[in-house]
């Protein structure tokens, strides 16, 4: 790619806002992990960012960071992707698609334990989720617990989780295919 970006204005105006976006929110250096020196939680001088802890800013944020995560994700950046959905729970608790998220980022690295905490918590806020039981059945696939699994997955569907083609194809899912169970779960679809 070239960083020649006299003919493509469109792409320097883009990569200008996107370098002060970052700019705004980093303290130093890129440490050697490879993440951001990132301010504690983005507490700014008083009327130097507008008001940054208002509940619609941090909405604002979590989203922001939300994103962020998920193009991560998209990626299989997943260490990365798990700090960006880290710090959107810190700007805003109830954006429950980030634990969704979250968790899968988790269990691409075989952190099942950090997993399930998330899980947990997604469980507390949002119980009837399809996409929590969605997931809690890759848990159980990708962990062994194969009747769980299926359990979960049934869950899924009965509460309205409709996705059948990735159902059908979901590598995480591998392990419960092979149960008599599973060829019954996608006619509930």
């Amino acid at each position: 790619m070239s960083t020649d970006f006299s003919k493509k204005p469109t792409l320097a105006l883009v990569l200008l806002a996107i370098s002060a976006l970052i700019a705004a929110f980093v303290d130093g250096p890129i440490d050697p992990a490879g993440k951001l020196a990132v301010k504690g939680d983005h507490k700014h001088e008083e009327g130097s960012h507008g008001d940054h802890q208002s509940p619609d800013a941090q909405r604002r944020m979590a989203i922001f960071h939300y994103n962020e995560g998920n193009q991560l994700l998209k990626s299989e950046q997943w260490e990365q992707a798990i700090h960006k959905y880290e710090m959107a729970l810190n700007h805003e608790a109830q954006l429950l698609p980030v634990y969704v998220n979250m968790s899968t980022a988790l269990m691409q690295q075989k952190r099942f334990p950090q997993a399930m905490q998330i899980l947990d918590q997604l469980k507390q806020k949002a119980p009837d989720m399809p996409e929590l039981h969605y997931n809690l059945a890759c848990y159980y696939s990708l962990t062994g617990d194969i009747e769980k699994g299926i359990e979960a997955l049934a869950e899924a569907i009965r509460k309205g989780y409709s996705n059948r083609e990735w159902l059908e194809k979901d590598p995480d899912l591998e392990s419960l295919r092979n149960h008599p169970d599973f060829t019954k779960i996608p006619r509930r679809l």
